[in-house]
């Protein structure tokens, strides 16, 4: 091979290798086989994904969805019928909406839209590491902005950085992983109002707190409002996304930058029928919100175990008495996935649980105990 299309060739692949992986942790199947059990025994609540929705309910829609979709023909009218739906859902026009596989595909679609290489995007620190993967692979420049010890939004450092000028995107996740917290509302509008760019507000889990931003869209032609199927509805695996703008961003998203046909059609008359049974789901959030409510009480009568508040379906806890890296290891020996986070802005050894019906939590929190009182 010619030396400098070699040269070129090895450039061009260290660049990429120099971009973060995204790690979401061993699979249910795997450590199934190494501890020698039956897959379904495997807690996985390392993932946030909505485990109080029931899996017959979605498989008895999922039965009328394949009966009635014809996939030799690309989706078109199940789009137009979504947005439709969701805009009568969340009280908006319908061309405010933009569809995608999962919200990923929508943060990507928005660096590709509106980032050219060397450009700046702000985010907070800790927080959803695809915004920094996202913003690297478009060769814009990603600067973080620290929260505060207690986990809230620095508005004035945000506003004040030296990099701010020049930022063309901030993003902001709200309620934030993997911290869990809502961010207040006025501090939204303050960062909105302040800021000359874009400013992504993913409020994935804003179906587990107390409020959304997504009327300020009609508000603030700068803002745009992540939302998602896979936590709130519990079709993780289906990949059901959208984001809610003004109607000159959403189109410039839509039109110019989407590929065509970008989500499925089964993934789209899922969304339908999901909404045609959302009292049903608001249901399904109150009851998590109560379990989520009663782990938190039982995770501080641990010693060693200080949980925080949550306003999400997941709950951050930090670990005085063992490593965060031990307590993973064998909660995975006991068959339980957890999400090892580590450091946490001055917390040393952070885990992170998703909120699961009671016998499940009930498995979770007396292995936890269990390796607690082994380490002490």
């Amino acid at each position: 091979m010619n030396e400098r299309r070699i040269g070129w060739l090895k450039m061009l692949l260290e660049e990429a290798r120099s971009l973060n992986k995204y790690d979401v942790g061993v699979t249910s199947e795997r450590l199934a086989r190494k501890l020698g059990v039956d897959p379904s025994s495997i807690l996985k609540l390392n993932s946030n994904e909505n485990l109080f929705v029931p899996l017959d309910f979605l498989r008895s829609l999922l039965k009328e969805v394949v009966d009635e979709v014809d996939p030799r023909f690309y989706p078109r009218d199940e789009r137009v019928e979504l947005e439709e739906a969701l805009a009568k859902h969340l009280n908006v026009d319908h061309d405010q909406i933009v569809l995608g596989s999962g919200s990923d595909q929508i943060i990507e679609l928005i660096v590709h839209a509106f980032l050219r290489r060397g450009d700046i995007v702000l985010s907070i620190a800790p927080t959803f590491a695809i915004y920094e993967r996202a913003t690297r692979t478009g060769g814009a420049r990603y600067v973080p902005v620290p929260l505060r010890e207690d986990f809230s939004l620095d508005v004035e450092r945000m506003l004040r950085s030296v990099e701010i000028e020049r930022a063309r995107v901030l993003f902001i996740c709200s309620p934030n992983n993997p911290t869990a917290n809502q961010f207040p509302r006025e501090a939204v509008r303050e960062i909105v109002e302040g800021f000359n760019g874009l400013v992504v507000l993913d409020e994935t889990y804003a179906d587990f707190a107390r409020y959304s931003t997504i009327d300020l869209t009609e508000e603030y032609e700068n803002l745009i409002v992540l939302r998602t199927f896979s936590k709130v509805f519990g079709i993780a695996g289906l990949r059901l996304g959208y984001a809610v703008s003004s109607v000159d961003i959403s189109s410039i998203l839509r039109e110019r930058f989407q590929m065509p046909y970008a989500v499925s059609s089964i993934a789209l008359r899922m969304g339908i029928k999901l909404l045609r049974n959302v009292d049903f789901i608001k249901g399904r959030i109150e009851t998590l919100r109560e379990e989520r409510a009663i782990l938190i009480r039982r995770l501080k009568e641990i010693d060693g175990v200080q949980p925080f508040s949550s306003e999400t379906n997941f709950v951050l806890m930090n670990l005085s008495s063992v490593s965060s890296d031990e307590a993973y290891r064998r909660l995975l020996n006991r068959g339980i996935i957890v999400r090892n986070i580590g450091r946490v802005l001055n917390l040393e050894n952070c885990i992170r649980v998703t909120v699961a019906p009671r016998p499940m939590m009930e498995r979770f929190i007396k292995s936890l105990r269990g390796i607690i009182e082994t380490c002490v």
